[in-house]
């Protein structure tokens, strides 16, 4: 099936006449292709083209260079499309360092020869790619699994007879630890004393030792009461499983505040063990408009962590935070293919990451939020100062 939409997503800086040459081409096959070179009009507002142009595209070409790998405004692009399931395809331009998350996609390679790439990439997006010819990146210093497969089971069967030896060892333990050793008059203790390592007879329940006599009224079968400890954990283990089941899924993005013309993003909860968790999110929106012709332009947000104990309120961690500006120019004169005098184009843009704190907070069942906050203030790009903010974003969770 044809696609609908194919959108370009590259770094200038090194990958610009390739992705051009290879869009004109591909519009000669009869595919509609977007690329900003082409298809972003003077005056009109860059960002906000490309945000369309993702939105409505059905494929993007990632086009890898040593550049396009490190640049955020590239992997953006990329890592929202694979986020809203659209289909991805790395176009490799020259030898790179793969980033993580497409080492396991499909690929083309043009490293080689650009003729035969560009015939393999037009019958991928026919649907009718040969067998064999897209391969997923390989890991640089990666090895073929050339294991016999009679040593894999080996192997495999050696481990399930470790493991259950393990297990029945650990049975044993802890049934004889639950075996309470108790004077002669059957004094019964708690299992959830044993379960601590703790010893049982403490000063604090004025158990008489052995060279005692119980004192007269004493009850012969005295009765340890648990202690309080124990349940102060089982309660905390509760809430925290609570937490794990309530919470665990999808979220999506409702709010941001200060309140933004346009937004996006997505927070992950997944619980791993009952008790750890792995939080992924991501956010982003566009500051309003100013007369100035230097402004803030897009704030992005990657933040998350791998394994941690979710609470009401959460710390994690900014993997990266992001502030896009622009420089807008109003030409004095005509500008063939740019515009006419008096038009307002984009001059030059942006990103710079910087420093802030990340906390996730769970008001309820049916809300997260999360807040992105600096204290001090930042230099950025075109003599532009960001001042000490905090943003709150809230999400809805994805049923």
């Amino acid at each position: 099936m044809r696609l609908k939409k194919i959108f370009f997503s590259y770094s200038r800086a090194d990958g610009s006449d390739f992705a051009l040459q290879l869009a004109l081409d591909l519009k000669k096959e009869g595919f509609n292709v977007w690329i900003d070179q082409q298809d972003i009009r003077a005056g009109t507002e860059w960002d906000l083209e490309i945000e369309k142009a993702l939105e409505t595209c059905d494929c993007l070409l990632f086009i890898e260079t040593e550049k396009s790998v490190s640049s955020n405004n590239v992997l953006d692009e990329v890592y929202y499309a694979l986020d809203q399931k659209k289909k991805v395809i790395p176009v490799i331009l020259y030898d790179s360092k793969t980033p993580f998350r497409l080492q396991r996609l499909q690929h083309v390679d043009f490293t080689k020869d650009y003729n035969t790439g560009l015939a393999h990439l037009i019958s991928e997006l026919k649907g009718s790619a040969a067998t064999g010819f897209f391969q997923p990146a390989e890991h640089k210093g990666q090895q073929k699994d050339t294991q016999p497969f009679f040593t894999k089971t080996v192997a495999l069967i050696l481990s399930i007879t470790f493991l259950a030896i393990v297990i029945a060892a650990a049975v044993m333990y802890s049934a004889k630890n639950k075996e309470v050793a108790i004077d002669s008059h059957d004094k019964i203790a708690s299992a959830d004393d044993t379960a601590t390592g703790e010893a049982l007879v403490d000063a604090d329940l004025n158990i008489p030792s052995k060279s005692e006599a119980p004192g007269e009224g004493e009850a012969e079968n005295k009765i340890i009461k648990p202690r309080t400890g124990n349940k102060t954990a089982n309660n905390a283990a509760k809430r925290i499983a609570n937490l794990n089941e309530t919470f665990a899924g999808n979220w999506q993005l409702v709010d941001v505040e200060p309140g933004a013309a346009s937004q996006r993003g997505y927070l992950n909860i997944e619980d791993i063990d009952g008790v750890k968790v792995k939080i992924k999110s991501y956010v982003q929106f566009y500051y309003a408009k100013t007369n100035d012709t230097a402004f803030l332009s897009i704030f992005n947000g990657f933040a998350g962590c791998t394994s941690c104990v979710l609470q009401e309120e959460t710390k994690i961690t900014a993997e990266d935070i992001a502030i896009a500006t622009q420089r807008y120019e109003i030409l004095r004169e005509d500008r063939p293919g740019t515009g006419k005098a008096g038009d307002t184009v984009v001059n030059a843009g942006s990103n710079q990451s910087i420093r802030a704190s990340v906390t996730l907070y769970l008001p309820d069942a049916a809300t997260a939020v999360i807040k992105v906050q600096r204290t001090t203030s930042a230099e950025l790009s075109h003599g532009i100062v960001l001042e000490p903010f905090v943003y709150s974003f809230r999400f809805r969770k994805v049923e």
